[in-house]
This record gives C-alpha cells, sequence and structure tokens, in this order.
C-alpha cells in the first residue's frame, strides 16, 4: 500500500474522424541526377539532416543510388525504410525537400524539425513558495474540479488508480530516485529502473551548457542512468504518478492523479527541453515496443513532421493511447499533438476558463487543467530532480525538491493521469476505447459542441468512470 494513499479519505465525430490515417502524403524525386548543393544563408553552412522513407517496392540498389546523388550519408531511423540523412554542409535543405517530391522510390523526405517543451510564456519559472496549503492534495482544487477525488472513491486502498498502466514520459528523462517518484519507476525482474535514453541510442549526449553554468557536469553527476538533464520529466511523473510520501523530512506529500500507475521513463529531451525529430520518433517507438499503454508527449513545434505522424501511428498500431502537449500558440496546433491519432491537450485554469496562452485549432481534443500566467501558486505542482539540473540550479531553490509551472505540456500531462486513472478501473478496454470515454466524459465548455478553444471539454475523470457503469472502479 502506498503511503499517503493510505492517509487519504477514500470513502462518431470529426475529432475521430482524425483518429484514422490516410495514405501518407509523399513529399515526394534528387532522381534525374545529382542536385546542386549551394551554400545556403537560411541553413547556416552547417551540416543538415532530412527523414526519409522509402517506398517498400525500392530495392536496395535503387536506395544507395539516390543517397549517393544527394550527397547522403545515412543511418537508420526508427522503423524499417526510414533513414536519417546528414547532407553536407551549405546543402539547400528546402531546395532538396522539394525536389524530392514525386520520387518514385520515396514515401516522403522531411526536414528535421526541433521540438520544444510547451510551458506558457512567464509561467515557465520555477515557483516554490511553498505553504501549509500545500500539503492539500486537491492541489490548487484541479482534482475537484475534474472528478479525481469523485474518482478515487471507487477505488479500494489496496489497487490504487493508475493500477497495472504503463505511462511512458518521453520527455526529458525521470529522476528515478526522487522520493515521490520510486515507486512509480517500472523496473525489471532484477528490480533495476527500466528507462529508455534515445539520446545514446542516437548516438548522442546531452552535454550542453547554458550561460556561465557547465549543465553537463549536473547531468553527469547523477551516477543512475536517464537522469533529467531538464526536470520537466520529473515534473510531469509527479503530475501523473507521485506518490505522496512525506519523505524525507521537507517533502511537501504531494500525489499524483493515478498514483498506482508504472512510469517508464523515455528521453528526448535535451537539458534545455528541446529535442530532434528523428531522436523523438525513435523514443515513440521503443516506448511503445516496451509495451507502454499511454505516451506522454508534452512538447510540440509548429512545423509539420510525417515522421512524427509516423511515430505517432506506428504506436496507435501497436495499442497505445498518445497523449500530447497542444502547444503554446494560439490558432494552431502544435505537433505531433496535430498528427492524426495523437489525443491534443490544451489549456484552462481553475475556474474552467481558456488559457489564452494556449493552442487553439480543430485538432484540439481536450483542455485539462494547465494554470495562469501570474506566476502564482496556481501553477501545477510537481517535483523536479533531486540533483542540478535547468530547474535546479545553484542559488536557487536548491533545497527544494518540489516547482509550480503553467502550461500545455502540463495540462498533457495531467490528462495523461486521468486516462491511466480511468483506464485501471475497466482494463479491458483498449486505447480507442479509453479515448472515447475521455471525449464523451468531458464537461463541455464554451459555445455547444466541439469549439476550437476548448475541444470537446474539460477532461472529467468521475464522469469518463460513469459512462461504464462501474461501481467499484477495480475489475
Amino acid at each position: 500500500m502506498l503511503a499517503g494513499w493510505k492517509a487519504y479519505p477514500w470513502g462518431y465525430s470529426e475529432e475521430m474522424k482524425r483518429a484514422g490515417v490516410g495514405a501518407l502524403v509523399g513529399l515526394a524525386g534528387c532522381a534525374q541526377a545529382a542536385l546542386p548543393l549551394a551554400p545556403s544563408a537560411a541553413d547556416g553552412g552547417e551540416p543538415q539532416r532530412i527523414l526519409v522513407r522509402f517506398a517498400e517496392t525500392t530495392s536496395t540498389a535503387d536506395r544507395a543510388s539516390l543517397r549517393e546523388k544527394c550527397r547522403a550519408v545515412a543511418a537508420p531511423g526508427a522503423l524499417p525504410d526510414r533513414e536519417v540523412w546528414t547532407l553536407p554542409a551549405g546543402t539547400e535543405r528546402a531546395d532538396l525537400v522539394s525536389r524530392l517530391r514525386g520520387a518514385p522510390e520515396l514515401r516522403y523526405a522531411a526536414a528535421e524539425g526541433r521540438r520544444t517543451l510547451q510551458v506558457a510564456p512567464g509561467g515557465g519559472r520555477t515557483v516554490l513558495g511553498f505553504t501549509a496549503a500545500d500539503r492539500d492534495l486537491d492541489d490548487n482544487g484541479y482534482f475537484t474540479q475534474t472528478g479525481v477525488l469523485a474518482a478515487w472513491a471507487r477505488f479500494e486502498p489496496t489497487r490504487p488508480p493508475g493500477t497495472g498502466i504503463l505511462v511512458a514520459v518521453v520527455a526529458s528523462g525521470v529522476d528515478v530516485r526522487h522520493p515521490e517518484l520510486a515507486h512509480a519507476i517500472a523496473r525489471d525482474a532484477q528490480g533495476a529502473p527500466r528507462y529508455i535514453d534515445a539520446f545514446a541510442d542516437s548516438g548522442k549526449s546531452d552535454t550542453n551548457s547554458q550561460g556561465t553554468y557547465n549543465w553537463a557536469t549536473a547531468y553527469q553527476s547523477a551516477s543512475y542512468p536517464g537522469p533529467d538533464g531538464h526536470g520537466s520529466g520529473t515534473r510531469e511523473s509527479g503530475i501523473i504518478a507521485a506518490s505522496a510520501s512525506a519523505q524525507p523530512a521537507g517533502s511537501y506529500d504531494m500525489v499524483g492523479i493515478a498514483p498506482g500507475a508504472q512510469i517508464l521513463p523515455v528521453k528526448v529531451l535535451d537539458v534545455g527541453g528541446d529535442g530532434d525529430d528523428a531522436i523523438i520518433m525513435r523514443g515513440i517507438v521503443a516506448a511503445a515496443d516496451a509495451g507502454a499503454d499511454i505516451v506522454l508527449l508534452p512538447f510540440g513545434g509548429p512545423e509539420p513532421s510525417a515522421a512524427l505522424d509516423d511515430a505517432v501511428w506506428y504506436a496507435r498500431s501497436k495499442g497505445v493511447l498518445v497523449v500530447a502537449a497542444a502547444g503554446q500558440y494560439p490558432e494552431k496546433v502544435f505537433f505531433p499533438a496535430a498528427s492524426p491519432g495523437a489525443l491534443a491537450i490544451g489549456a484552462v485554469d481553475g475556474k474552467d476558463e481558456y488559457m489564452s496562452y494556449a493552442s487553439t485549432g480543430p485538432e484540439l481534443a481536450l483542455v485539462a487543467p494547465g494554470g495562469t500566467v501570474d506566476e502564482s501558486r496556481t501553477g501545477l505542482l510537481g517535483p523536479v530532480p533531486t540533483y542540478l539540473s535547468t530547474t535546479r540550479y545553484p542559488g536557487k531553490y536548491v533545497a527544494k525538491n518540489y516547482s509550480r509551472v503553467s502550461g500545455t505540456s502540463e495540462a498533457a500531462a495531467f490528462a495523461a493521469g486521468i486516462a491511466a486513472l480511468v483506464w485501471s478501473a475497466e482494463p479491458d478496454l483498449d486505447a480507442g476505447q479509453v479515448r472515447q470515454r475521455l471525449l464523451a466524459g468531458a464537461t463541455d465548455l464554451g459555445q455547444a459542441g466541439f469549439d476550437d478553444k476548448t475541444g470537446f471539454g474539460r477532461i472529467d475523470a468521475a464522469r469518463s468512470l460513469a459512462i461504464g457503469g462501474h461501481a467499484n472502479g477495480a475489475p
């Protein structure tokens, strides 16, 4: 039984149509001859990367010929027939991708994009003005607002919400030793933490520096696998599955929405909270192959990506529910949240008011509490690494292991926690059915029915469970 858990007094829409993926649109040909590779001011003279997917019928010889014509150095992609091409410095990358349109050898080619965490402007600083009120498990009333407390009452104390559900937090890594999270980290048969480091798998290391402080040193100081050099992955894991450990002294006894869930750390973002599409695709695919039930993607970017569409749909094909941050740019849902099959999550405050920092658009599915931008106590509470990181550095917040942050990254983590809660109550559901429960159980906001600001409404755990008619919540 988890400490903290036992102490709590338990007592066919347009969006769904978008869940189907039609034929991939090929960016479709360097087919006639080697393309001119003049230096590009836009590309800064640095080596450029593009992501390609070959047609299944393309022979090995034809693949090699196309690489040679494009002067590409190829590395294997995350899935069969996919490759990451590094091009010579000065390559006109956009021109090359344009010329590859219609190449019979390819399903698609795309310039590699870069994604970043979706933290609210002005709401991204770590806020640690804790008071006694922070010990309240219903932090800022968000659990009451979203029916989490009512849903908890349906579970037995020995079987916490989230039990049996594996949530892959695809972000900056996770501090697997944090006292609020140690119980929740998925482990192998020997009891060692399970983790996926897509950085290492891609031949890269998270060693950049920021300002006058060497973040590489902080990253390398962690003596266990998968350190979180930024802090976001640890925070989002806590929103989902913190244990209310109250240990060691000075901790704040916070609890996640689904404290029985297991967390699979997947590192795809660097210490700055940024990541490249090829590494992100590798992380999503690896999480799906590792048996994740839910994949959280708390990052995004405005550029469409056939490769990320590919990865999201691969996860869906493996029975995974993909939950993604809608973004921080009004009037445009970012990718991969806008990828077909992803559940795009926007943000509201504790009064169900739309947050102006959150992305809007027809791809938006639901909204969840994301905190405000006034740097008050309304940001979502979550743990940060117990070692030095972007959110914990010398001279600032060194004595505390928690933070408050607002954004659609946090709202998406909140939604992933509710999805884990609902799925654990009815483990015979599949990912599509859980998705439909969340959509059907949402509290409609704004104009009646779907709207671009709040999607199908604000997520609600109790209403989603009620649709199934389960009185006890446990199988």
